[in-house]
């Protein structure tokens, strides 16, 4: 087991932290190595220009339709993978820009590391099936987007890489519906429903992946009326240092 911090340069979006708790190789399944692909590739500004050049392309070839929204998004989710990695025998890999868009476009290892437990920008978080067994809970995440909150549990935790180059840590998460899931009231306070999700995974045009760096930490507590709805209490990081590297103590007599 790894619990050291590791060099950061290592890890693409900042994703880099602490591993705590063991740990297990895995080989992703095809739909979720796409999915996590694609997300990392949405975000890397090195391959924008790639993106553009797709998007202008199937434009091109389907001049006698309208193009809308809804067809971009789903040539990007069916094939933007594939004609980048088509290309990727033609990118200039010498420079570090270069080196790093060749090996995006080279696509992910199917096979990666499942993680119990992790530390980063002062914040513990563990996944779902560990969480359920303990004292304390650490699986819940908020991630802000385009002006919106928004609520998950940590499913999964993967570290994943492009061939050895470029790792990556990335949270599967459960996440709740923005618009049936979530109560906002006037003073602030906020209830989710996680019998209301989206973006489970299930599909492929799903996205359910985050980056670890992505996510702050809240906990959820049952509303004593609202049957099936949690407040929302979001927690402050504390000092790396302080949060230690193993994983809490767990509840006498709890499942295995």
């Amino acid at each position: 087991m790894d619990d050291d911090i590791p060099n950061p340069n290592d890890y693409l979006f900042n994703s880099g932290g602490r591993v705590i708790g063991k740990e297990v190789s895995i080989r992703l399944d095809d739909k979720s190595l796409k999915q996590a692909h694609r997300y990392i590739l949405l975000h890397s500004d090195e391959i924008k220009g790639d993106l553009d050049e797709f998007l202008t392309e199937k434009r091109q070839m389907n001049l006698q339709n309208p193009v809308t929204e809804s067809d971009e998004s789903n040539w990007i989710i069916n094939e933007f993978g594939g004609w980048l990695q088509n290309k990727v025998h033609y990118i200039d890999a010498t420079t570090e820009d270069g080196k790093l868009r060749k090996a995006l476009a080279g696509g992910l290892h199917s096979y990666g590391r499942k993680l119990k437990g992790y530390i980063i920008n002062g914040y513990k978080f563990l996944s779902t099936d560990r969480d359920s067994r303990l004292l304390t809970q650490n699986s819940g995440i908020m991630v802000e987007a385009d002006g919106d909150a928004y609520y998950e549990k940590v499913k999964d935790i993967y570290e994943l890489d492009y061939y050895g180059d470029y790792k990556v840590v990335l949270f599967r998460c459960d996440w709740v519906d923005i618009h049936r899931g979530v109560k906002a009231y006037p003073n602030g306070g906020v209830c989710v429903n996680f019998s209301k999700l989206m973006h489970s995974g299930r599909l492929l045009q799903d996205d359910p992946f985050v980056f670890s760096s992505q996510a702050k930490q809240v906990f959820y507590i049952e509303d004593e009326i609202q049957k099936g709805w949690l407040h929302v209490v979001k927690n402050k990081p504390r000092d790396v240092f302080d949060l230690g590297d193993s994983l809490p103590v767990e509840e006498e007599g709890g499942t295995n």
